[in-house]
């Protein structure tokens, strides 16, 4: 609320909010520049003029960073990118539940793929923008009326009403995300995708299971020009890995 609140106070025209354990991968300045172009076919921005936003311009938020997010109402509008080697295998991803299969289910199966979409909304605010009106509604919707829920299930419910065109509120998410949370325990790490009994607690640089180059387990690497490692695709845990991104489409 407070950082809602601030964007009103500093008359600004968005806000990115990340939580302090977030992490990302090194790629997300190219991961956002395909979310723009996803996100400016969501809404309809026109091609003969430049939004003053590089998302275009009419979103009160994006929601960059979850744990879950519900599958698309119907019909179905999506932007995606079919080859994706920065998302992280099926089997090492992890979250509360999935959309994949109502998001990709007439696309090929091969887990590398990222859907920019307009969902009934997400759980868990790793990271989240809002625009001065969506700060607004923010505002008004969990604070001056009356909601005594958690968070981030009162920023759902916005954007469930705003699917089912109760409210004006207007909403883009991505998935898999964008941003996750780093696991860490102090000093020790684990793997959040094993059941619980099966955790093996080790030490180690905090890492998010869903990113593969993660910033975190880079940072040292990238000041030092050093190869970056990766982690979370396929059967290799850890390595020196290339990534690339194909050109994303619009349905």
């Amino acid at each position: 609320m407070n950082a809602a609140a601030s964007i009103l106070d500093n008359n600004l025209s968005s806000a990115l909010i990340v939580e302090d354990d977030a992490d990302w991968d090194v790629s997300l300045k190219t991961q956002l520049t395909q979310f723009a172009l996803g996100s400016q076919h969501l809404l309809n921005a026109p091609t003969s003029s430049e939004p003053l936003s590089p998302y275009g311009d009419g979103w009160d938020m994006v929601w960059l960073g979850h744990c879950a997010q519900d599958p698309p109402s119907k019909p179905l509008a999506r932007f995606f990118i079919a080859d994706d080697t920065t998302i992280a295998s099926a089997g090492r991803r992890w979250g509360l539940w999935s959309p994949e299969e109502a998001l990709t289910d007439d696309l090929p199966r091969n887990h590398t793929i990222r859907v920019v979409y307009r969902s009934a909304g997400s759980v868990c605010s790793y990271a989240y923008a809002l625009s001065y009106t969506g700060a607004q509604k923010i505002l008004y919707h969990l604070s001056y009326s009356h909601f005594d829920g958690p968070f981030d299930v009162g920023q759902a419910g916005l954007c469930k009403r705003g699917r089912k065109g109760e409210i004006d509120f207007s909403y883009v998410g991505v998935y898999p995300g964008l941003i996750h949370a780093a696991f860490v325990e102090n000093d020790i790490v684990y793997d959040p995708t094993k059941p619980r009994k099966e955790r093996e607690k080790e030490k180690g640089t905090p890492t998010a299971p869903n990113l593969v180059f993660g910033v975190r387990m880079n940072v040292f690497r990238m000041i030092e020009g050093k190869e970056l490692v990766g982690r979370w695709r396929g059967e290799e845990e850890v390595g020196d890995m290339e990534m690339w991104f194909d050109e994303g489409k619009g349905e």
